[in-house]
């Protein structure tokens, strides 16, 4: 009995470390990697966008101002590049983050010539643009969105086995659990039959038979003392 009830707990315990394992590496791994690759995307995005429309500004001002935000997008890519590099990665998250570092090395470079032609040569470094910064750029957030992919298809498979756990567990439980019980009702079974066969007679036969003898007893001796 005590066994099966040890059983049960360990069942129970095992199964909400399983749960909480996975649902913490859902919430604390998972999750914190799409949001700094997400962040990575949006600032790619948003040096894309300024690039294009530096290509159309003849104002130095309005220049000036949109070119100050391409350092700033790439400081906040720099920065959530460098969180995501120092978090546990598996040989597929790795294989991506070398691919994505590599296409940043070709990229940035492309970018920069094409912000020095359109300064001094405009229609040609639109095209410059065209054939070579844009393709680029493309397959560097192609990139990153595959690896943003991959994440959710490790999040889907962790809350699988979360559920899994919970489910194995609490299966568990309920078998255990009911063994234990029907154990207990054989137990007593058994505890009661060993009596009734020590008694001879059943437990309330055999305590009226008691009484009755006692009354009888006591009767007797009341009528002798008159």
């Amino acid at each position: 009995m005590l066994v099966f009830l040890v059983m049960t707990a360990a069942c129970g315990l095992y199964g909400m470390a399983e749960s909480n394992y996975r649902l913490q590496h859902v919430t604390e791994e998972n999750a914190v990697k799409m949001v700094l690759l997400e962040d990575m995307s949006n600032s790619i995005h948003v040096i894309s966008r300024v690039i294009r429309s530096l290509a159309l500004i003849s104002d130095q001002a309005t220049y000036d101002r949109e070119y100050a935000k391409i350092a700033l997008a790439r400081q906040e890519y720099d920065k959530a590049s460098g969180e995501l590099q120092k978090m546990p990665l598996d040989k597929k998250g790795q294989d991506f983050m070398t691919e994505i570092n590599k296409n940043r090395d070709e990229t940035r470079p492309k970018n920069n010539k094409f912000l020095e032609m359109v300064k001094t040569d405009r229609e040609n470094s639109v095209d410059y643009l065209l054939k070579e910064a844009n393709p680029a750029t493309a397959i560097w957030q192609n990139n990153i969105h595959d690896f943003i992919k991959l994440q959710r298809e490790l999040n889907h498979l962790d809350e699988i086995a979360a559920a899994d756990a919970y489910s194995n567990s609490r299966r568990l439980i309920l078998i255990f659990s009911m063994t234990a019980i029907l154990l207990s009702i054989a137990l007593a079974s058994l505890i009661t039959r060993s009596m009734l066969d020590q008694l001879g007679v059943e437990p309330l036969a055999a305590s009226a038979t008691a009484c009755t003898s006692s009354s009888a007893k006591l009767t007797s001796i009341i009528g002798r003392s008159y």
